[in-house]
């Protein structure tokens, strides 16, 4: 069965590992098509010499093909990812690890969003202590939204969700915490005259939003890559691919 989006992060004293996998779906069949079959979210440990320590399904059903990610706080790791429930609400929730066990879903935010398939959008979360912030692209109703939130007790609580951006967004998102704290969230949205345009728009501590900039365009009239945002000294590099020639990956620091 399909197993993907595999995250590998520093966990103590070994290394976790956190993915979406499928071998529940390989127990469809035409005898039961309506049994409801879906991804779960799987989290591993592994030692240095990479023997399974731990193995466990921390969700049973989950949207199937949008990437999960996690971050570090200063008590544990928190993963992010998009929920599937049986009436097919599919929104984004987070799950921190605390007692030696995962705790029970927060919603990042409550969008309700009802989508009979998956959207392949998934979210980044980023930690500094106990400040966690997420981003993700929600479209309920039809109406496309880029949204963000933060919550400052790693992940139990968070505080009401932002927009960032809303009709035109494609979603995307890219997500770094900068030195002083600030979240800086990049997504692609539909360009004026045609192709998509790649923003960025940061969110200070206290939730006030910097102005949206575009920082490079794309002839493509849909997103073709999930563009990735790192931290090169005080300054930010931001990657991502056009379907220029065969394939070509642009860098913009």
């Amino acid at each position: 069965a399909e197993h993907g989006f595999v995250e590998l992060f520093a966990w103590r004293d070994a290394i976790g590992a956190l993915w979406l996998d499928g071998r529940v779906l390989a127990e469809w069949s035409f005898d039961a098509p309506d049994k409801l079959l879906g991804t779960s979210l799987g989290v591993a440990r592994l030692d240095a010499s990479g023997a399974v320590v731990s193995r466990e399904i921390v969700d049973e059903l989950v949207c199937d093909c949008c990437q999960p990610d996690q971050a570090m706080t200063s008590s544990g790791p928190v993963v992010a990812y998009r929920d599937r429930t049986p009436e097919e609400l599919r929104d984004i929730v987070v799950r921190r690890f605390a007692n030696d066990q995962w705790q029970d879903p927060v919603a990042a935010g409550a969008d309700g969003w009802h989508i009979e398939g998956c959207p392949v959008n998934g979210p980044k979360i980023v930690a500094a202590g106990e400040r966690v912030g997420v981003a993700w692209f929600t479209a309920p109703d039809g109406a496309p939204r880029v949204r963000f939130a933060w919550s400052t007790d790693g992940g139990a609580s968070f505080a009401p969700a932002l927009d960032l951006d809303g009709a035109g967004s494609f979603g995307q998102v890219g997500l770094l915490l900068d030195q002083d704290g600030t979240a800086v969230v990049s997504w692609w949205r539909a360009a004026r005259g045609g192709g998509t345009d790649l923003a960025l728009r940061t969110v200070a501590a206290d939730g006030t939003l910097g102005a949206l900039h575009v920082v490079a365009h794309s002839a493509e009239a849909q997103p073709v890559d999930v563009p990735q945002l790192a931290a090169v000294g005080d300054e930010l590099l931001v990657a991502w691919t056009s379907l220029d020639g065969e394939g070509t990956v642009h860098v913009l620091l």
